[in-house]
C-alpha cells in the first residue's frame, strides 16, 4: 500500500524507530507488518528499528536516539515534555474507536467466592507486571482510585512478574494462590492465555464489563497502542511516516492504524495518581 506514496530519497538523515517492550497479544502481526513497510519505504540504509524497555524507550527519547516511537497510550503522555505527538493509534474489529481501545482485566481464581468486586480485593496481594506498565498497571491503579481507595495503600503486598512476556506470571502467580488478584492487559485473557496449558474455567473476571464482540475488561477504555514523533524529526518526514501508516491495510485479525482524538483519560489518569508529567504533585517544596 506505500509504493502509492513517493518514496524518500536517500540522505544521511536515518529515521529510527524505537519499540517498546509489550506484552505479546493478537495484534502482534500489525506491529510487525508496519515495521516491514516502513522499512521498505525509506529502504534498510534510511530506516532502522531498535527495540527497548520500557525505562530504556524513556531515556532514548530524552536523549534524542529515536525520530518516532511505538509505545503505550501511557508513555507516549508520560513523554509529552519532550515534545512527542502522537501520529497513529492502533484499532481493530473488536474495538474500532482509536480513543477506547486498551484497558485492563482484573483475574481471580474462580473459587475465590469471597471476591466479588473491587472493595473485596482491599488488603489483598496483586500480581501485575511492571509498575511502569500502562494497561498491565497503571489502568488498573487508576479503576481503585475512581472507586474511591487509595491505590498506594489498597493492595496489601504488589508481585511484578516482569516485562513482555512475564504477564504469564500474572496468570501463575493468581492460580498458585502467592496473589489473590492480577491485572491483565486487554484481549489477554482471551486470546493469550494457552487452554493447553491453563483452564481458563479456573478464572474470573471482577466487574466484566465485556459486550457481545470485545474482550473482558474491569476498567474504562484508553488509547491503545501508539506511534509518535518526537522533536527530532522533520515536519516532511513527519508527515511521510503518517502516510505510509495510515495506508497500511487491516491485518488478517482486521488490526489497523488509526487516528486516536482523546488523550485526556490518559492525562486525567497521571494527573490523579501523581504519576509521569504530574510525579512532582508527590514532593513537597516552599512553593
Amino acid at each position: 500500500m506505500s509504493a502509492i506514496i513517493p518514496c524518500a530519497q536517500a540522505s544521511n538523515d536515518t529515521i529510527t524507530l524505537g519499540v517498546s517492550s509489550r506484552v505479546p497479544n493478537v495484534n502482534e502481526d500489525l506491529i510487525l507488518k508496519t515495521e516491514r513497510v516502513l522499512t521498505d519505504h525509506f529502504g534498510p540504509k534510511n530506516f532502522r528499528i531498535v527495540h527497548y524497555s520500557l525505562d530504556g524507550l524513556v531515556e532514548a527519547i530524552k536523549e534524542g536516539e529515536v525520530d518516532i516511537f511505538l509505545s503505550s497510550a501511557g508513555l507516549y503522555r508520560r513523554m509529552s515534555s519532550e515534545g512527542v505527538r502522537d501520529l497513529v493509534a492502533l484499532a481493530s474489529p473488536r474495538f474500532p474507536d482509536p480513543n477506547h481501545s486498551e484497558g485492563t482485566a482484573f483475574i481471580v481464581r474462580n473459587d475465590r467466592t469471597d471476591l466479588q468486586s473491587i472493595k473485596d480485593l482491599k488488603g489483598k496481594i496483586l500480581a501485575a507486571n511492571s509498575p511502569t506498565g500502562f494497561s498491565g498497571y497503571q489502568i488498573g491503579l487508576y479503576e481503585i482510585f475512581k472507586a474511591g481507595y487509595d491505590p498506594e495503600r489498597f493492595f496489601s503486598k504488589t508481585i511484578f512478574t516482569g516485562e513482555r512476556e512475564k504477564m504469564k506470571g500474572v496468570v501463575q502467580a493468581v492460580l498458585d494462590g502467592k496473589a489473590d488478584v492480577g491485572f491483565l492487559r486487554l484481549c489477554y485473557f482471551e486470546d493469550m492465555i494457552d487452554p493447553k496449558e491453563t483452564d481458563p474455567n479456573q478464572l474470573r473476571i471482577i466487574g466484566d464489563r465485556k459486550k457481545e464482540l470485545n474482550c473482558s475488561h474491569s476498567t474504562d477504555l484508553y488509547p491503545s497502542w501508539t506511534i509518535s514523533t518526537t522533536r527530532h524529526i522533520s515536519p516532511e518526514k513527519a508527515k511521510e511516516v503518517l502516510q505510509v501508516l495510515l495506508a497500511i491495510s487491516p491485518t488478517e485479525k482486521g488490526a489497523f492504524w488509526g487516528l486516536a482524538s482523546n488523550y485526556h483519560g490518559v492525562d486525567s489518569l497521571f494527573k490523579d495518581l501523581k504519576l509521569g508529567p504530574w510525579y512532582y504533585l508527590r514532593e513537597w517544596t516552599v512553593n
